[in-house]
């Protein structure tokens, strides 16, 4: 679910606040919030090694087949494995609702339903869409000469400019289009699903290893992607870095397990889950907006730097953000960081983080 940033004088999860109208004593200090259990997945299988008949099953799906016919005996839990890693391998494959399954002793027949809003015979011309689309904004980014990082930045970006969160289709109660790539890609409006399987097809085309993470929040269930860059992994969110009308945030752009968990859980019905270890490459890490003490001086000379109507800075645990709150806000110290009599800024205890609006 997109998070929302409202602008209220309650120190909440995510609050915003005008600082001359804040007396000191108002200031509330930040909730000490336990991390989300790390889950560990169980005996986790890696379809492409584990069952030869996987890849003519993706490849037959991608024919736009509606009918698949396995030539050996396969157990309905490796259908259900399967379909969890397609999402990973396969995210252009959009139109799959059901399926069932008709065994044999030599064989299995898959026939599988679509989606809500897809008819079998307009898949061509919907997979053909999804392609041009994908396209469009691959030819957009810096080329194949630059730096994989920023390729991966700058889609990351695009998909945010080119979608908008499908309110309407998340309480709708069906199984649309809106949890696709193709509800992401193509119509510009997508759930927290489509936002990431459409992440998912743009680094498949650019040769980027890259999947579909399912989890849970304190709003219920979340899906966001994991990458790979120079042999380490890291997560993605571009549902949690659209911000509506303003430019994307980069706030959950290549983080780690540490900061996952003050956010989410994962499923443990997902079939992989990489060690996502290192932060040399988490957007405010690189950006030096990620702050591993409170320095008055040195948050305002990143903030001075700042372009675009917000800048947003981390604290690297609990007591330094507390630090940080208290000085920046029940001192009224972000005045000399904002340069400005009348500050108005946004924090997100979960994730020591202060948005700080910078609009006169």
């Amino acid at each position: 679910m997109k998070k929302v940033l409202a602008v209220m004088c309650a120190a909440v999860m995510l609050s915003g606040c005008s600082v001359p109208f804040v007396p000191e004593t108002e200031i509330e200090m930040p909730q000490k919030y336990e991390l989300y259990r790390e889950n560990e997945v169980e005996d986790p299988i890696d379809c492409r090694e584990e069952f030869v008949w996987y890849e003519k099953f993706c490849d037959d799906l991608l024919q736009l087949n509606s009918t698949v016919v396995i030539d050996e005996f396969v157990k309905k839990s490796d259908i259900r494995a399967a379909f969890v890693q397609l999402k990973d391998d396969c995210p252009e494959i959009f139109w799959l609702d059901s399926y069932y399954y008709y065994p044999k002793s030599d064989s299995v027949e898959l026939q599988f339903g679509f989606i809500d809003g897809i008819d079998e015979d307009n898949l061509p011309e919907m997979f053909a869409e999804l392609e041009d689309a994908a396209d469009e904004i691959i030819a957009s980014l810096p080329g194949e000469e630059a730096d994989v990082y920023d390729r991966i930045l700058a889609a990351h970006d695009a998909l945010i400019d080119r979608c908008e969160y499908d309110y309407a289709g998340m309480e709708s109660g069906e199984n649309g289009k809106f949890a696709t790539s193709y509800g992401a890609l193509v119509e510009g409006k997508a759930i927290c699903s489509g936002y990431a399987e459409g992440f998912g097809y743009l680094m498949k085309r650019m040769g980027v290893e890259a999947g579909v993470c399912r989890g849970y929040m304190a709003e219920g269930f979340h899906a966001w992607n994991y990458v790979m860059l120079n042999g380490d992994y890291y997560w993605i969110d571009t549902t949690w870095d659209d911000e509506s009308s303003r430019a994307p945030s980069r706030e959950y752009f290549m983080f780690n397990d540490d900061i996952m968990l003050r956010t989410r859980s994962i499923s443990s019905e997902q079939n992989y889950v990489p060690k996502c270890i290192p932060l040399d490459n988490y957007y405010l890490v690189r950006d030096g907006a990620y702050f591993t003490e409170y320095d008055l001086e040195a948050v305002k000379d990143y903030v001075s730097g700042c372009s675009g109507d917000y800048c947003e800075i981390m604290f690297a645990d609990y007591d330094t953000y507390c630090d940080a709150i208290e000085h920046l806000l029940g001192k009224h110290e972000i005045l000399k960081v904002a340069d400005t009599k009348n500050a108005t800024y946004y924090r997100d205890d979960r994730m020591f983080v202060i948005q700080i609006d910078l609009r006169k």
